[in-house]
């Protein structure tokens, strides 16, 4: 399979769970895959068991850290170097128990969940901006707990707030995402784009090995009742390669299944201040990338 041939998708955190599914589901219905990852040796164990699952593909590879922005440029920079770019998939996220920031300052979770997916949209304009792109975004259920009114966002995105918690910081990130989702297809719809979030289960992946104390016990008792990620992969591979989709321009689905998302995520002046908020926040990493606010 080759980008010439066959329409490419990008996948974040492309080596498990919900991202390395979603990566099995394309690559069997005929696109070509460039797998983003984290780990070299994860992401090349999950390459190889593609390549063994479909013999006839070819996905791509690229190791970057989206906790760094400025890797998050070098990544963008390679993948604009592409002569096309059908989807986006924002998948890779992760939760953090305790406050910690980014290399540039951001508060952890959000840092990655929504400020580096940000971002890397934003720099792949010239490939997304168009008709037929699809920018995908893996939400979850935990963004009706976000609480992005509860102090400006500026300090929300910086960690900055009083009594941090690593639970309300990923609904938060979670909120953001629906919010940018939102945005986007306002903001781009009139050019094509179909941007869609999705809350793709309740699933049993590695963003569980984070959890402490009261909630990694929780977590431990309803593990037996998660889903299996292939489930989260289908869910999030039909944002992607469903045209009937194409009607419903900023949905949230819930799996399957398009569902009205929290009061917050619906927040049209919300959804524009989290975009400005952050665009000033990265317009350092978007200096010369030719993208528009």
């Amino acid at each position: 399979m080759t980008p010439a041939t066959h329409p490419v998708a990008v996948v974040t955190g492309a080596n498990s769970g919900v991202g390395l599914h979603t990566t099995r589901v394309l690559t069997r219905d005929g696109w070509h895959l460039i797998m983003v990852c984290r780990s070299e040796a994860r992401g090349e164990a999950a390459r190889a068991a593609l390549r063994e699952e479909f013999p006839g593909a070819a996905p791509d590879l690229l190791v970057h850290d989206l906790a760094s922005l400025d890797d998050v440029v070098a990544l963008a920079d390679t993948l604009a170097e592409r002569e096309r770019i059908d989807a986006l998939v924002n998948n890779a996220g992760l939760y953090h128990a305790h406050l910690e920031h980014t290399p540039e300052g951001f508060e952890w979770t959000m840092g990655i969940n929504h400020v580096a997916h940000m971002l890397l949209t934003l720099r792949l304009q010239r490939h997304l901006r168009r008709p037929g792109a699809r920018v995908v975004n893996v939400a979850s259920e935990a963004h009706r707990g976000g609480r992005l009114e509860r102090a400006p966002f500026e300090e929300i995105l910086r960690g900055r707030h009083p009594k941090y918690s690593g639970v309300q910081a990923y609904q938060d990130s979670k909120l953001a995402n629906v919010l940018f989702t939102n945005e986007v297809a306002r903001r781009w719809g009139a050019d094509g784009t179909i941007s869609l979030s999705l809350h793709p289960g309740m699933l049993s992946t590695r963003i569980w090995q984070n959890t402490r104390s009261i909630l990694r016990g929780l977590t431990f008792l309803i593990r037996p009742f998660m889903e299996d990620p292939e489930i989260g992969g289908r869910a999030t591979a039909r944002c992607v390669t469903d045209t009937t989709l194409s009607d419903h321009n900023g949905a949230y689905l819930k799996k399957f299944r398009i569902v009205e998302a929290a009061p917050a995520a619906r927040d049209d002046d919300l959804a524009r201040r989290v975009w400005e908020v952050t665009y000033e926040a990265i317009l350092p990493w978007l200096d010369g990338a030719n993208t528009v606010a």
